[in-house]
């Protein structure tokens, strides 16, 4: 599945964690790649379009009304 980078899109988890999507993947039941700042360091998570992170913290997750999230799932309409 390929991963197409784009400049990250600043979010905050539902636990309040700063995250970041930095990239779109095409293939696939995920959907976004980026990073979470857990307190024990900072995580790599892949999201699928309700913004549910993989195998991981479930702190993690997006929520799926941030307007932020919102405009990287339209640019993942565009690109699919």
């Amino acid at each position: 599945m390929a991963t197409i980078k784009i400049e990250p899109i600043e979010l905050k988890t539902i636990d309040g964690y700063d995250a970041r999507i930095t990239g779109i993947m095409t293939g696939g039941g995920d959907c976004f790649s980026g990073e979470v700042d857990m307190p024990h360091g900072t995580q790599s998570v892949m999201w699928d379009d309700y913004g549910t992170a993989r195998d991981s913290d479930p702190g993690c997750n997006i929520r799926s009304t941030d307007p932020e999230f919102e405009e990287a799932k339209e640019g993942l309409v565009i690109l699919k």
